[in-house]
C-alpha cells in the first residue's frame, strides 16, 4: 500500500506541474500576441509619419505651378469657355499682364550709395597723333566700367575711364586708351 499512495502523490504532483507548464505558455503566447499588436500600431503610425512628411516636403519644395487648393475661384482644366469676341481678344492681347514679366539675369549694377574713385586713362601724345595726318586727335567719348575695391575695413568703387579720341581730319581714325591688366579680368572684384 506503501507503492500505491506514493504513485497516487506522484501522479497528483504530475497534473499540477502540467497545468503550470500551460500556463505559462498561455501568458507567453498572450504576451506575444500583446507585443505584435504594439508593432503593428507602431509601424502604421511609422507609415502615417513617413506618408504627411512626403506631402510637406513636395508641398514645401515642389514645383509651384503644380500645387492645386480647392478653391472657389480656380477653375477646371477641362471646363467650357465662353467664345469672346475679337474686340475683347484684340483688347487683352493689346494689355500685357503686369505678373508676366520676369526678372532680369546677370550682374546687379554696384550700389549708388558706395563711394566712387574716378581712375582716367589717357593716351599720351605720340598714341594721340592721326596715323595718316599726324594730326593730334581730340576726346569725343570715354568707356567707364565699375569694380569693387577693397581696403581695410571699407569697400570703394573705382570707376575706370578710358578715353577715347578720334581726329578731327581724318573719320576713320579712333583710339581708346587701354586699360591696365587686371588679376582677374572683367570681375566686379
Amino acid at each position: 500500500m506503501i507503492a500505491e499512495t506514493e504513485l497516487d502523490r506522484k501522479a497528483g504532483q504530475v497534473p499540477t506541474e502540467v497545468d503550470q507548464l500551460h500556463r505559462l505558455v498561455e501568458n507567453l503566447q498572450a504576451k506575444e500576441a500583446e507585443h505584435l499588436a504594439t508593432i503593428t500600431d507602431q509601424q502604421r503610425t511609422i507609415d502615417k509619419l513617413g506618408h504627411e512628411l512626403s506631402l510637406l516636403k513636395r508641398h514645401v519644395f515642389g514645383y509651384r505651378r503644380e500645387r492645386y487648393s480647392e478653391h472657389a475661384d480656380q477653375g477646371l482644366l477641362f471646363e467650357s469657355k465662353v467664345e469672346k469676341t475679337s474686340d475683347e481678344a484684340s483688347e487683352e492681347e493689346a494689355e500685357p499682364s503686369a505678373g508676366s514679366k520676369r526678372p532680369g539675369h546677370g550682374r546687379r549694377p554696384i550700389p549708388r550709395y558706395l563711394p566712387r574713385r574716378r581712375i582716367e586713362y589717357t593716351l599720351n601724345e605720340d598714341e594721340r597723333a592721326c596715323p595718316e595726318c599726324k594730326r593730334l586727335r581730340r576726346k569725343i567719348d570715354e568707356e567707364t566700367s565699375e569694380q569693387l575695391e577693397y581696403t581695410p575695413a571699407s569697400l570703394y568703387v573705382a570707376e575706370h575711364v578710358r578715353a577715347t579720341y578720334a581726329c578731327r581730319h581724318c573719320a576713320r581714325q579712333v583710339a581708346t586708351a587701354p586699360k591696365p591688366p587686371q588679376p582677374i579680368e572683367k570681375a566686379l572684384a
